[in-house]
């Protein structure tokens, strides 16, 4: 576009010195009758000229006005960014079971919010008024019949089933370890609630029985002076090290001093580690096979208002951490921490669980086994 301007200025210069020049010699005849003929030929190239401009001008608007029009258009898109569409995440929320609202029209006298399935702990029971609406959370896998947990007000804690009024449909059903949230840090890979569908053998001394499993509970019968039983299921795996064991169980007959119900850990080839619960509930720890005394002297633990020697359900629980240190709860005792067992030949690092009797018939209800993850 400067190119055809200046073009111009060029010719209109060109033509103004040639006018200048005619005047100048007007004189010569001949340069005379050049004259018109020159002067014609100076207005065609002033008129192209202008015709010239003229059309560079319209076009310069044009692309003016394109430019324009451009520069609109592109500040009108970049004031709106063009984003990629991200989708909305679709949230699906976990679906709470929603609790089964019941009167509480006990049929029984044992009107008690429980804070442990089995009753085995009581210290902190709570009353339960005549006429209260629990909140059914739920039941546990494989019980018909059993406890419930439910809740009252802001607490929660179980009940029997017999305790209140059939129910038109039964609540949800949960592992235990679920519902006394005994889950964590550790995997329960036990999950026993008597029902049948694992088998329990007895191990006394030679012989080997299955063992009855009624009404939801494993029945160890050991009732004379110098029987034990032992109960062992293959589903529990023989190569535990750490782990925390959750159980209840009651006696019947176990009137001598020296009846006890306990549990075997790494138990292999003979040789255990025994936690002994005696009916007057003092604690012994056994190594074996030299069993004649016990590991340390007896300790004897205060379980609180529900004793070891009633016909109540007692609640024990028993932990080993890796480095063999012990802690042994039973019903609302403290923890009993026991120092790091002795396995001086590194023979006790791993080996089956199992439950014993002696003197006495014990009946389990439960058994939670949970490992570290």
């Amino acid at each position: 576009m400067r190119n055809s301007f200046i073009r111009i200025a060029f010719i209109v210069g060109v033509g103004v010195l040639a006018m200048v020049g005619l005047r100048f010699l007007a004189v010569d005849p001949l340069i005379n009758r050049l004259a018109p003929s020159v002067t014609a030929a100076y207005l065609q190239i002033v008129q192209q000229a202008s015709a010239t401009q003229g059309e560079a001008t319209s076009i310069a608007s044009t692309s003016s006005a394109q430019k324009t029009q451009t520069a609109s258009w592109s500040l009108t898109r970049t004031a709106i960014p063009t984003l990629s569409a991200t989708p909305t995440p679709t949230i699906i929320p976990t679906p709470a079971a929603t609790p089964i609202i019941i009167q509480a029209k006990f049929i029984g006298s044992d009107k008690k919010l429980y804070p442990i399935y089995g009753g085995g702990q009581r210290k902190n029971v709570i009353p339960i008024p005549e006429g209260t609406i629990l909140e059914v959370i739920g039941r546990v896998k494989n019980t018909e019949k059993g406890w419930y947990k439910v809740k009252m007000g802001s607490q929660e804690g179980w009940v029997r089933t017999d305790m209140v009024e059939r129910l038109k449909n039964l609540p949800n059903e949960y592992d235990l370890s679920h519902l006394m949230k005994w889950t964590g840090e550790y995997v329960p890979i036990m999950e026993e609630m008597f029902a049948g569908d694992n088998i329990w053998v007895s191990k006394v001394i030679s012989k080997e029985k299955p063992l009855a499993q009624e009404f939801h509970t494993l029945t160890l019968r050991a009732i004379s002076p110098n029987e034990d039983e032992a109960a062992q299921s293959n589903k529990i795996p023989s190569n535990i090290s750490a782990f925390k064991l959750y159980t209840s169980f009651k006696r019947s007959d176990s009137n001598a001093n020296n009846s006890f119900v306990g549990i075997r850990f790494r138990a292999k080839e003979g040789r255990f580690y025994s936690v002994r619960i005696y009916n007057d509930c003092h604690i012994e720890v056994f190594i074996s096979p030299s069993e004649t005394n016990p590991f340390q002297p007896p300790r004897r633990v205060e379980p609180g208002e529900n004793i070891c020697s009633d016909s109540g359900e007692d609640f024990l629980y028993v932990a080993l951490d890796k480095d063999n240190s012990l802690q042994v709860q039973i019903n609302d005792s403290k923890e009993e921490r026991f120092p790091i067992l002795p396995d001086p030949n590194n023979v006790f690092r791993d080996g089956v669980i199992v439950l014993e009797a002696h003197n006495t018939i014990a009946d389990f209800s439960f058994l939670v086994i949970t490992i570290p993850r």
